[in-house]
């Protein structure tokens, strides 16, 4: 717990503390983490996060689930659990619940979504489903996406789908059969350079937009979403110590091209 725990309090401290009080309209916080190994190593149960962020249970969020979702305004926030490190590219046999589990619940959680008449849907999980750097990215056979493609490609009640993901310490945009896919490793970790060698059998790991094939380079950033009815913006904020123009502030667009790096 933040009293009993360096770890908790120093982030409550350097983080939580720091948010603006208070929670937007019709929710109890502002921080809304998906569950990955770092909030599991060496406690299993989550106490630390779960006593850090107490909220969480008002989403039920146990010690044995560790996933959950949230509506604000027209948008649906859902949160994954992809398990522990092992292995890295894994959907983890210790995730709570199963994979099967998680993955019918999705279903679900999405079609409440389109009879709500929802608009944009957000999907958090720690294992990255598509990626070319680090430890790369889930499985075929235990990979959301084609879970999701039915959702986004809908002719009647087609959903807006972005999902975010983290475990490598990269930075990559994707964009496969209508989602979005960001890989946001850009936080305060060291950075991983070395790109996985794609062979054209493997389509999660092709195509990525951010690079380009472009040599890499140190960088931190932090992404903002904007959304306006249908509408739906991205802003990335990057610090790239040893560029020439250290700090620049980036457009990305709906199928995730970036541009207007200044």
């Amino acid at each position: 717990t933040p009293e009993t725990s360096v770890y908790w309090a120093d982030f409550k401290d350097r983080f939580l503390d720091q948010l603006p009080p208070g929670a937007p309209q019709g929710l109890s916080g502002r921080f809304y983490p998906a569950v990955g190994n770092h909030e599991t190593w060496l406690d299993p149960d989550m106490q630390g996060l779960r006593s850090t962020v107490p909220y969480l249970k008002d989403f039920y969020v146990t010690a044995d689930r560790h996933i959950y979702a949230f509506d604000y305004n027209n948008s649906r926030f859902i949160f994954l659990d992809t398990g522990g490190y092992d292995p890295p590219a894994g959907w983890g046999d210790d995730s709570k619940p199963s994979y099967d589990e998680q993955m019918q619940q999705l279903q679900t959680w999405l079609k409440e979504a389109q009879e709500k008449r929802i608009k944009h849907v957000f999907i958090t999980l720690h294992k990255p489903p598509f990626c070319s750097a680090g430890h790369g990215h889930l499985t075929p056979e235990q990979n959301p996406h084609n879970i999701l493609v039915p959702f986004a490609n809908d002719k009647n009640r087609p959903l807006d789908m972005t999902v975010f993901s983290g475990h490598v310490h990269s930075s990559k945009l994707y964009y496969k059969d209508h989602i979005r896919y960001l890989v946001l490793g850009g936080g305060g970790a060291d950075q991983v350079y070395n790109t996985i060698d794609c062979v054209d059998s493997d389509p999660y790991c092709q195509d990525e937009l951010y690079w380009r094939g472009a040599k890499r380079m140190m960088e931190y950033n932090y992404l903002t979403v904007k959304i306006d009815g249908d509408d739906i913006g991205f802003t990335l904020d990057r610090w790239r110590p040893d560029a020439p123009q250290p700090y620049q502030r980036c457009v990305i667009d709906k199928e995730m091209h970036i541009s207007g790096c200044e």
